[in-house]
């Protein structure tokens, strides 16, 4: 598992229940990397740092399969991505010593549908996509917050 995505993988898949992971989420691994440091006591430590991504790809309407609530005014056929990943810490010897995750169906997954939609992204297909970065812009340059339904 040093360096080897599909063991990785496979390693995720085995423990989906214990790593508290979603299994109808699409598990992609985003990295493995062999890392050599210094620990406390000056000797060297070997260890590997995996990074990975979640997306469940649904429709609004099935929000609350999820425990998630459709805003209001959102249409039931809505395309919506859930997305979530972490990373992960093994030793030399392939345990797990670190994890930290944000949950594909975490508690803030909520905040980030209803932001989206607040900001528009939802509505005109890929224009939408477009209005997100648009948020991104104002806010940067200082032109205050954007409001659903608010020109362009």
């Amino acid at each position: 598992m040093q360096w080897d995505r599909e063991s990785v993988f496979r390693f995720l898949w085995e423990n989906m229940a214990v790593l508290n992971l979603p299994p109808d989420g699409f598990t992609r691994i985003i990295s493995v990397r062999p890392v050599v440091r210094h620990g406390p006591n000056g000797c060297i430590v070997r260890e590997t740092v995996v990074e990975y991504m979640q997306q469940i790809n649904t429709l609004s309407s099935m929000l609350g399969s999820y425990d998630l609530a459709r805003p209001e005014g959102m249409d039931t056929q809505t395309y919506i991505q859930l997305l979530g990943g972490g990373t992960m810490i093994f030793d030399d010897y392939g345990s797990l010593k670190y994890m930290i995750s944000n949950s594909v169906l975490g508690k803030d997954q909520q905040k980030r549908i209803d932001a989206l939609w607040e900001s528009g992204h939802f509505e005109n297909g890929h224009r939408g996509a477009r209005r997100f970065a648009d948020l991104h812009l104002r806010r940067v340059t200082g032109r205050g917050p954007v409001t659903r339904g608010e020109a362009w």
